[in-house]
């Protein structure tokens, strides 16, 4: 792939990875869903808009990512590694139906169960891409918890990188006051309660939680010109 001379070798490296969806496919477990004959017709469209949300979603983690990390102190190569990482978490996705990622009612156990693998597909990618291994760890494990409740791998407290922690945190609030097909977008104060909630359950660290409500609260990520922009 000819890349622009400007890109960083992990930019390089991402731009390999999206670029290659019949790959991507390849990388699917076995029995993850399809969508039924009739409907593939309409498959290429639809996929192209579910990458670009794909790509937007990611776009905007970063800004909450990034800033978080910022706020807690890490250094600068943390920092970078934390932006790209949080830029590549879902690519997984782009291997899965987007009848199942963007469906509005409830998903069935099997469709479920294909979204959840959907970290380790990610994680298989990079690993076929030099230069990614430093951001596996926030491919693969941005939906741990820390009572080990979370997948793919069930990791629990320190076990779970702290750049995943970042991410699945700037995760879950992106989620929260961003619309889904499932569900409307929610205001700060409401996404903030479910975050602290999540704390409370003992699934979130509350350092990290209690970072990303300052930074919003400040405007230091200014999160309402994000999201309405991207």
């Amino acid at each position: 792939m000819d890349c622009q001379p400007w890109m960083t070798d992990q930019q390089r490296a991402m731009t390999a990875v999206f670029a290659q969806p019949a790959e991507r496919r390849r990388s699917m477990p076995p029995n993850a869903h399809q969508p039924p004959a009739p409907q593939r017709a309409r498959v290429s469209s639809f996929e192209r808009a579910s990458i670009d949300e794909i790509r937007r979603h990611a776009r905007r983690l970063a800004v909450f990512a990034t800033a978080v990390g910022r706020h807690i102190g890490l250094a600068d190569g943390d920092l970078q590694r934390l932006r790209t990482g949080s830029l590549l978490h879902d690519v997984g996705k782009t291997a899965l139906p987007p009848q199942v990622l963007f469906k509005c009612g409830r998903l069935t156990a099997e469709e479920f169960a294909a979204v959840k693998y959907h970290p380790v597909i990610g994680d298989l990618l990079c690993a076929q891409v030099p230069g990614l291994s430093a951001l596996r760890p926030m491919v693969r494990h941005h939906h741990e918890r820390l009572d080990g409740s979370g997948y793919p791998d069930g990791l629990a407290g320190d076990a779970i990188p702290l750049l995943a922690q970042i991410v699945g945190v700037a995760d879950v609030f992106d989620a929260l006051v961003y619309a889904r097909p499932y569900k409307p977008a929610f205001d700060a104060d409401h996404a903030f309660s479910l975050l602290r909630r999540e704390v409370d359950l003992g699934w979130r660290s509350a350092d990290l939680v209690d970072a990303l409500i300052a930074i919003v609260e400040s405007g230091e990520a200014d999160w309402l010109s994000t999201v309405a922009s991207v």
